[in-house]
């Protein structure tokens, strides 16, 4: 619709100047309050369209239509369809706080300001209790509405106050006046304003320090511009669970190597003057131990041996247990024939830095009869151990 085009663009154009006025200097100064930009646009888009009957052939701009006038009388709500509207409420209620936790996380980015999960979740309940005596829909944080009223510097939820007494005034009184307002201009005031929440150098940023998360940004980016927030957010959650369950699943290994004249071990990828302890290989492995890790742990290792098959033989694997934090009974078997397999082979597995396992991690290594001759509280201890082992065999 050409027509519609026209008047979304004149009236970003003039939502943009308004802008821009406010900001100069003399203007506020002369101004008690900067000019509503929003509102004059809207008056002025809705005179035009009406006088000019753009709603009707041949232009047919799409306007706002019939709005029903007057206020829901508070009344105690029809129970009689209670038990089948339990499981929808549940999926409708994670829902709405998925995304007004989204919403106002992605405010307080902009804003530094602290989010507190726990008190939108209480907010939530108390307006759906309240809104299920008034006849309101399901309340929920809403994206377009909050990035405009972040652009018209609203502090405080007082604004909600003011917000919900002009409404009221609109629905009693001016219903019939909203009927021309064209829905490009209301897209125009929504577009302009989440235009200012969208940061996208934080995407350059991002392909340069990881290309896993620009991904991620320019999924939700994509998703939402065509299906909208809702389906945008939900695309964003599932490609976030599977970023979790692939970092679980096959996290970052590194063989670690000690940096000339110091006690530092490195990886020995990014540090190449670091060397490696002759006839021991510490391995480094960054996520718990659990079953969705296991098998990556135990690839690793044996990837680990064959590559030093050529080179001098290995006496002792150390593992830097630093980021393991935790170990489940399903990576503890998998330690067990790991250990066993290298014995045979002539080969120990040391345990280092494990003071930041919880204590079913200890238990599991307890279990595998890892007692003080197996397990350090640093990597020079483990190698220590291993070098006194050796000279004794």
């Amino acid at each position: 619709n050409v027509a519609s085009l026209v008047i979304g663009v004149f009236s970003l154009i003039i939502l943009r100047s308004i802008q821009e006025l406010n900001k100069h200097p003399k203007v506020k100064k002369a101004l008690p309050i900067p000019i509503p930009e929003q509102l004059v646009v809207l008056i002025l888009a809705t005179m035009i369209t009406g006088f000019a009957r753009l709603n009707d052939y041949p232009f047919s701009v799409p306007v706002v239509g019939e709005v029903p006038s007057g206020l829901y009388v508070p009344a105690f709500p029809d129970t009689k369809n209670f038990s089948k509207l339990i499981s929808p409420a549940i999926l409708i209620s994670i829902v709405t706080y998925i995304l007004t936790i989204n919403v106002a996380k992605a405010v307080a980015a902009n804003n530094k300001l602290n989010v507190d999960a726990n008190q939108e979740l209480v907010s939530l309940a108390a307006q759906s209790i309240v809104g299920g005596f008034t006849g309101s829909c399901v309340p929920s944080g809403s994206f377009s509405r909050t990035a405009l009223i972040t652009t018209m510097d609203a502090e405080t939820p007082m604004h909600n106050a003011v917000t919900c007494v002009v409404i009221g005034f609109v629905l009693m009184f001016l219903t019939e006046a909203v009927y021309f307002l064209p829905k490009t201009v209301l897209a125009s005031v929504i577009f302009l304003a989440v235009k200012n929440m969208m940061k996208f150098g934080e995407c350059k940023a991002l392909w340069s320090v990881s290309k896993a998360e620009w991904t991620q940004w320019m999924v939700a980016f994509v998703i939402t511009t065509i299906f909208g927030v809702d389906i945008g957010i939900y695309a964003s959650i599932a490609l976030s669970v599977l970023m979790i369950l692939k970092n679980a699943s096959f996290p970052y290994t590194a063989v670690l190597g000690v940096l000339p004249n110091t006690q530092h071990y490195v990886p020995l990828k990014f540090y190449p003057e670091a060397r490696e302890v002759d006839g021991i290989k510490i391995f480094q492995f960054d996520a718990p131990l659990t079953f969705a890790s296991k098998d990556s742990f135990e690839n690793k290792i044996q990837k680990m041996l064959i590559q030093n098959m050529a080179k001098e033989p290995i006496h002792t694997i150390i593992v830097d247990c630093r980021a393991v934090m935790t170990m489940d009974t399903s990576a503890g078997k998998v330690l067990q024939a790991l250990m066993e397999e290298n014995e045979r082979e002539g080969r120990r597995i040391y345990f280092a830095n494990w003071r930041g396992l919880d204590t079913v991690g200890l238990r599991v290594l307890k279990s595998l009869k890892c007692d003080d001759k197996k397990m350090f509280l640093s990597i020079p201890d483990a190698i220590e151990a291993s070098v006194k082992e050796s000279i004794e065999i």
